[in-house]
């Protein structure tokens, strides 16, 4: 832990010329204005003036907190950053140690304090800061479940899952994973659970409910209609799903800002069209293209797979965007692309030992990185959006590290004999 407090310190104090751009400069703009007003700042791509729910938000919510209390806005809220990386690091070796044990979470943690991707990740104003130790936390209250049987934990669950949700979308996800780890499985770690199982699903749904319950009756208010979770999916659809986008060239399958678009012409800033309205048209629109172009949408498929790994054609593109928003100094970016590859190679070595010796662990568990990674593979191409699968190769890669460290141990100690 001491060594993942210093790695991230160092990496924040490595780039004090920091400035948020993207997404990240958003959040701050929610932030400013919350911290200011008590408000979300306005709508940027509907009516002048409306209301905005675009953005997920519990992370513009911390970022206020951290202005208010500080009376500062970039350092703290990056310091803040390095807190929950340092967490998150924390939360990775527990997860690791209960499922696979000491040896593997001993190399699963060393790697993770030192993995570049998610050191320098509380360089930037990214919600994948709060994000990652959150679906962590949720997973481990989910083993402590499976273990105890415990409601407490099952609610435990349920409120992590939905506050991952506030800050990112996808997070919601994460309910798939609860509901296996409550149904599935009959391993000996269950049976305590086996008696409880519809409670304790009652009890993770009905905290999961109460914790949207917020920001939907907010949105109810503002936009006369249920949003749970904002009014981002059209935007993030349309984005994607476009003739623009779908152009054979060097960028192909890469995200466009809507706006950009001219398929979208004359949709945003409209007068009487709020942000509610203008989500339900993007995402119709978007929609449409992508069930013309089936072919299209197994390349962006394709595609943006290998660009979130610093693969593919113009790989180069999507990851300096996607670094310079996570606030990593551009002469880095190679070195942490050479990173990512490794543990990517690492990682399939350590499925391959763990299968092998049949001690994959609980398909539930994995079920949580699947699912996060297919809920952005088709839409973002962002290295950035894979960050939360990072934990999870992190972990397979502890693993193969392990059992080499281990063939090597045994193998030194008939020579000492």
């Amino acid at each position: 832990m001491a060594v993942a407090l210093v790695v991230r310190l160092a990496c924040v104090a490595a780039t004090p010329a920091y400035a948020p751009s993207g997404d990240p400069a958003d959040y701050d703009r929610h932030a400013i204005s919350l911290s200011q007003t008590g408000a979300f700042a306005p709508t940027a791509q509907a009516e002048p003036g409306g209301a905005s729910a675009l953005r997920p938000p519990l992370y513009p919510l911390v970022l206020a907190g951290t202005y208010e209390a500080t009376g500062a806005r970039w350092t703290p809220a990056r310091l803040l950053g390095v807190l929950l990386g340092t967490l998150a690091v924390g939360l990775l070796f527990l997860l690791a140690d209960v499922v696979f044990g000491r040896s593997i979470a001993k190399w699963t943690g060393g790697l993770a304090a030192m993995y570049p991707p998610l050191t320098w990740l509380p360089a930037g104003l990214s919600a994948e800061n709060l994000f990652i130790p959150l679906a962590l936390a949720a997973l481990l209250a989910l083993v402590r479940l499976r273990a105890t049987g415990s409601l407490r934990w099952a609610a435990g669950a349920g409120l992590l899952i939905g506050l991952a949700a506030l800050t990112r979308s996808n997070g919601l996800v994460l309910l798939v994973p609860a509901l296996l780890a409550i149904f599935a499985g009959r391993d000996g770690a269950a049976r305590t659970l086996r008696e409880r199982r519809l409670p304790a699903a009652g009890a993770l749904l009905a905290a999961l409910v109460v914790t949207l319950v917020p920001w939907t009756v907010r949105n109810a208010s503002e936009f006369g209609r249920l949003l749970p979770l904002g009014t981002q999916s059209g935007y993030t659809i349309a984005g994607q799903y476009n003739p623009v986008a779908a152009q054979r060239d060097d960028f192909e399958a890469m995200w466009r800002v809507p706006e950009t678009v001219p398929h979208f012409e004359g949709l945003f800033r409209r007068p009487g069209v709020d942000e509610a309205d203008l989500d339900a048209q993007l995402r119709s629109l978007g929609f449409d293209y992508a069930l013309d172009h089936p072919g299209y949408v197994l390349r962006v498929v394709v595609l943006n797979a290998q660009r979130m790994f610093d693969l593919g054609p113009n790989f180069a593109f999507s990851r300096t965007v996607s670094y310079d928003e996570m606030g990593i100094p551009r002469p880095q970016h190679g070195q942490v692309s050479g990173w990512v590859r490794l543990v990517l190679l690492l990682a399939i070595a350590g499925a391959i030992v763990l299968w092998r010796r049949r001690r994959l662990g609980p398909l539930w568990l994995w079920s949580a990185p699947l699912l996060l990674f297919a809920s952005v593979v088709g839409l973002l191409a962002a290295p950035r959006y894979r960050t939360p699968v990072d934990p999870f190769l992190l972990l397979l890669a502890g693993a193969a590290l392990s059992a080499t460290w281990g063939r090597i141990r045994h193998r030194r100690a008939p020579a000492a004999a």
